[in-house]
């Protein structure tokens, strides 16, 4: 398949799920790239940045490797590459590529607000039966900022097993088949509906 750097950040392609994952600004996208750049000795490569691409719209190793026409393990070796140079896991990078460069002090105390927002948005939270659990609550706060299943697991004192499980419902309850497509959606609602002042194309 031949396809553009403009493809992959907000083309369809090939996608079994049903929903079309979140598209990127190339110019917001090619600045957070440029950053990623200048504070690492290591550049990427070009099929480290198609990964990096469709990591930040949430998209899953095997989607991944229908797209780019490649394995299921050199995607995940790419990825291994991408969070060693960066620094960053998968979850922080789907925040960080959106949300945390414009986290001044005063916008960090929105948070909760930029939750809300985002619930209200999701078709399925309009049912009660759907709405998290006070657990369930706590641990997409922590995913939403960027903390990983192993470390949720942790500060809970809870097995990650169980973690996994409360996780599993949660996604059920609010429509995602993972968290990393769940991050995409969060964040890309943030960047549009909750920092509009700050948005490089309206700049």
């Amino acid at each position: 398949m031949s396809y553009t750097l403009a493809d992959l950040l907000t083309g369809q392609l090939h996608y079994s799920e049903d929903t079309v994952p979140p598209a990127l600004s190339e110019r917001e996208f090619m600045a957070w790239l440029a950053n990623i750049n200048e504070y690492n000795e290591r550049q990427l490569t070009k099929p480290m940045i198609e990964v990096l691409i469709l990591i930040l719209r949430g998209i899953c190793v095997r989607e991944s490797a229908a797209i780019l026409g490649s394995t299921e393990n050199n995607i995940t070796s790419h990825r291994g590459d991408l969070y060693s140079i960066t620094n960053l896991s998968r979850y922080q990078m789907l925040i960080a590529s959106y949300v945390c460069d414009h986290l001044t002090f005063e916008l960090r105390s929105q948070r909760d607000v930029w939750r809300s927002s985002w619930l209200k948005s999701l078709p399925k939270q309009n049912n009660p039966k759907h709405r998290p659990t006070e657990r369930e609550s706590v641990i997409l706060d922590l995913l939403l900022r960027g903390i990983s299943t192993g470390q949720i697991a942790n500060s809970l004192s809870v097995a990650q097993r169980t973690t996994e499980t409360h996780i599993y419902r949660l996604l059920t309850k609010l429509g995602f088949d993972s968290v990393g497509a769940m991050l995409a959606h969060f964040a890309h609602h943030v960047h549009h509906h909750c920092l509009p002042v700050l948005h490089l194309e309206a700049a």
